[in-house]
């Protein structure tokens, strides 16, 4: 079972994107789980995806990205994939282990 850590934090039109791959990923790896780190306009919407197990939302300030970091921390990904190309989601990602 993997773990999938993937980063879309722009606009739905974006996500819709994303759910390609979300959607491969799940049809050649069932078990596998999969957590979407969204922007605030996106979380409800993503949420009601059935391919998604895990919606974690960004708060775009900087105590919100240290939470999040704190939160990502926590768990192990065995994979790190940032689709909305930001700098901040690289440098988060940078500090998961």
């Amino acid at each position: 079972m993997s773990s999938y850590l993937l980063f879309r934090t722009d606009r739905i039109g974006d996500f819709l994107l994303s759910a390609v791959l979300i959607n491969s990923i799940k049809r050649n790896d069932p078990n596998s789980i999969i957590t979407v780190v969204s922007s605030i306009k996106n979380y409800e919407y993503i949420k009601s995806f059935d391919c998604v197990d895990e919606v974690i939302m960004l708060k775009n300030n900087f105590l919100g990205k240290v939470k999040l970091i704190r939160k990502l921390r926590s768990n192990y990904y065995d994979y790190v994939i940032t689709h909305d190309q930001k700098k901040r989601s690289f440098i988060i990602s940078f500090f998961l282990k």
